[in-house]
């Protein structure tokens, strides 16, 4: 997903409006921040369809700038320990371009609980700047940099708030639901079971998002559709 804090970026945002107050906390997350992880890579939750393809683009605008975004879903796992856990986590590659040239390149990690909500284990960043390596602000990892972050809950209701990434101060964003069982456009035709969401950034700010069932994030931003099933698996973190 990268790190959502960064409204700057035009691979990650568009101008946002400041946020209102919060109203309540999160009615679908786990009570004891320790949801149990029996079959990580299964990932089921159809608001994160991370099984229902192997690659997608998505092309769009941020401000001026024409951007294209690459997800591609990789045969591998990492394992990630975190709340004396060690979980396997399924991977992504995602790449950004704005009006042709490289942006960032991100490789994320989530993994699905038990109660079916999924969950945003950490991610590894390079950014760019005139075609060249700039930095990597927004390397995260769950155990070692802070807790992980729920990215999807798993029967989501109006009014429920949940944080995909939760580190204050370093990587931050804060997601209410606002709607429901919504009906949206999609490439082959109305797609059913959609939800629309308000997130709150690290800076303050909010940006409005529609999250399609079977068909991750399609408004401003990238999609963060995992891919589960039987993967090369890396080492785990210590």
């Amino acid at each position: 997903m990268g790190s959502s804090a960064r409204c700057h970026s035009a691979s990650r945002r568009v101008p946002c409006r400041q946020v209102p107050a919060r109203q309540r906390a999160p009615a679908g997350a786990s009570t004891s921040g320790r949801p149990p992880f029996s079959n990580p890579t299964e990932i089921t939750n159809p608001l994160f369809p991370i099984g229902s393809t192997d690659q997608a683009v998505q092309l769009g605008a941020g401000g001026d700038v024409a951007l294209r975004h690459e997800i591609t879903f990789l045969d591998e796992t990492r394992v990630v320990r975190w709340n004396g856990q060690d979980i396997e986590a399924v991977v992504s590659q995602f790449v950004a371009y704005g009006d042709g040239e490289i942006l960032e390149t991100a490789t994320d990690y989530f993994a699905q609980a038990d109660d079916g909500s999924v969950w945003y284990l950490g991610e590894d960043v390079t950014n760019y700047n005139g075609g060249r390596v700039e930095n990597h602000d927004g390397i995260w990892l769950a155990g070692r940099d802070g807790p992980a972050g729920m990215i999807m809950l798993a029967d989501p209701q109006v009014g429920d708030v949940y944080r995909p990434e939760n580190i204050p101060g370093f990587v931050f964003e804060e997601v209410t639901v606002q709607q429901t069982g919504l009906t949206v456009d999609g490439p082959t035709g109305p797609v059913g079971g959609a939800i629309l969401v308000q997130e709150r950034l690290m800076d303050g700010t909010l940006e409005d998002k529609g999250v399609r069932a079977r068909l991750r994030r399609v408004l401003r931003q990238r999609p963060d559709p995992r891919r589960a099933g039987h993967r090369r698996r890396s080492g785990a973190h210590r």
